[in-house]
This record gives C-alpha cells, structure tokens and sequence, in this order.
C-alpha cells in the first residue's frame, strides 16, 4: 500500500485540495498522512451506512438510514442540522457518527472538494472488471490494467469526435436540461449586476455571477 501511494505522489506531486475516499480502515489512513500530509480524508459513505445497518439493532432503522443518506449529501450546514437532529434520537448512533469525523463523510462539514464522490464505487468497479487479471503475476496485470485504459479511452475519443452537442448529450445536457425545468418554476430577483435572490418554494439563495457562488453551495461543491 505505501509503494501505491508512493507512486502516486511521485506522478502528481502535492495535488492542492486532494482528497482521498476510503472505508475507515486505520493502515490506509496511516500511510497516506506520511505520503500526502496535506491531504483530507474522506469515508464512503456506503460503508458507513453498512455500518450502521450491522452495529445497530434499530427499530424505525430505516427512517435513521434515510436521514443518514440525506445528512451525507446535504450541501448546507442548516439542510445537514436538520437531519442529524433526528439521527440524535438516537445517541448511540449519533454519537458513532461523531466519533468518525463529520468532516470526513458529510459534503457539508467537509473543507475539501469532495464534488460527488460520496463512495469507493469506482475503485470496486475497478477490482470487478479486473477480478480475473488480479490472479495474474504483476507484470501481466499491469499490462492488462495498460490495455483497459487504451481501450477506453479510445471508446471515449470515439464518441467525443461524435457528439454534435456542446456538452456529452448523456450526462451534461440531459442534467442541464432538468435543471433548467427545475428553475423555470422559480422567482429570480435581480439585485444588482451580479447577484441576484432565487426564490422557489423552501429555496432562498444568493447567487453571486462574479464568484460563480450560491449561497446553497451546490456550485461550489459540485
């Protein structure tokens, strides 16, 4: 693990606002504080949740687990209060949740730029597609690792030399596009050149053009 890191460090330096998402496992963690110190760590959000289904014999646990996922993914400090007062009723839990850092698993509390990696799906997407090639001595798996890349990278350019729309059709026009529902239903109210109030049902914000803000924080933790 500390050759991984290492390697790492040696390929991108000291990355400004690095954060790193792993499970809570103490020897990672150890090893890169040496590596990257100036790093922040971040906890799946899946393996807490996991956590919690196995640790605590709930009634309602289901209500808990629910406020647990909307507390993670809140992007405000109050809209994040909200839910963890409800979690409180339960002490034991609340106070798990404490004892791991709510900076290291609630978008809200955390310094970094976490964007949307709430989980290690990527690097268990990863392990899976290389399930077979891991039985494989290191210099095979690397190469098959090298030939994977290849190839999807020359899937993507394939289809980026394709597209005919500003943004990937898939993913960045269809999100843009439901926003744009979404804010068709809301009241702007111009304050001066840049920055205006968006108001909309329990929505309240302040949007700063020059900063590229919003009082919300979606934008800047997006």
């Amino acid at each position: 693990m500390a050759l991984v890191f290492t390697k790492l460090h040696e390929a991108i330096g000291e990355y400004p606002n690095l954060v790193i998402i792993s499970d809570r496992n103490v020897s990672i963690e150890n090893v890169w504080n040496k590596v990257f110190p100036r790093a922040q760590h971040g906890i799946c959000f899946y393996h807490m949740k996991g956590n919690i289904k196995r640790t605590c014999k709930l009634k309602k646990r289901d209500q808990i687990l629910m406020h647990f996922e909307q507390a993670a993914k809140s992007y405000s400090i109050a809209e994040f209060d909200c839910h963890f007062r409800k979690i409180k009723r339960k002490e034991h839990v609340a106070q798990y949740l404490e004892q791991a850092g709510l900076h290291k698993w609630s978008r809200a509390h955390m310094d970094g730029h976490r964007y949307n990696v709430m989980t290690t799906n990527i690097a268990m997407s990863i392990n899976s597609v290389l399930r077979f090639a891991r039985m494989l001595l290191v210099v095979h798996l690397i190469r098959e690792i090298i030939n994977l890349l290849v190839k999807w990278f020359t899937e993507r350019r394939e289809l980026a030399m394709n597209c005919t729309t500003t943004l990937c059709p898939n993913f960045g026009e269809k999100k843009l596009r439901n926003r744009l529902e979404d804010a068709a239903r809301m009241n702007v109210v111009k304050l001066n050149n840049v920055q205006f109030n968006v108001l909309g049902g329990d929505i309240d914000s302040l949007v700063d053009l020059t900063s590229n803000s919003c009082s919300c924080r979606k934008f800047q933790l997006e």
